[in-house]
């Protein structure tokens, strides 16, 4: 009977460490479950929050993209009215350019108009025998400048 008693407490020996190690075996499973769940929610949570961050990413790229858009549309009205000042500033040089061409054709009718007068000056003192006039602008210049010949030289 020793050997059968030592036989039944091994039997129950094995038993127990089988039990044991079922037990052990559910509670790592049962905890390899839970670490599986808990990993798959994590991942799952990660997903979301990714998912979150590239609506927000998304949404942020939108709005860029309509910045971007307005400084396009707004450089583009910048650059008609860059356009528009062109062409402002080119009629004003045009009318400038305008004015100084009336201008000197102006000039040139008073010159053309005083040199006729001066040859009919001229004309009428040769006719007349006389010397011509001095014109008015040189008589004011010389008088101007009388001074400087009185001035004893040093």
């Amino acid at each position: 009977m020793d050997t059968s008693f030592e036989e039944q407490l091994i039997i129950a020996d094995e038993r127990i460490e089988l039990e044991t190690a079922l037990r052990l075996s559910a509670e790592q499973a049962q905890s390899f479950a839970k670490l599986a769940a808990y990993h798959d929610e994590v991942r799952l949570a990660q997903e979301e929050e990714d998912l979150h961050l590239a609506i927000r990413l998304r949404r942020r790229l939108a709005q860029v993209e309509k910045d971007m858009q307005l400084a396009i549309h707004l450089s583009g009205q910048q650059d008609e009215d860059k356009v528009v000042n062109r062409v402002i500033t080119d009629s004003f040089d045009e009318h400038d350019a305008f004015t100084a061409e009336e201008d000197k054709r102006r000039r040139r009718e008073m010159l053309h108009e005083y040199y006729a007068q001066q040859t009919v000056v001229d004309a009428a003192a040769n006719v007349f025998g006389g010397a011509r006039p001095v014109p008015r602008a040189f008589r004011a210049s010389a008088s101007a400048h009388a001074s400087c010949f009185a001035r004893p030289r040093v």
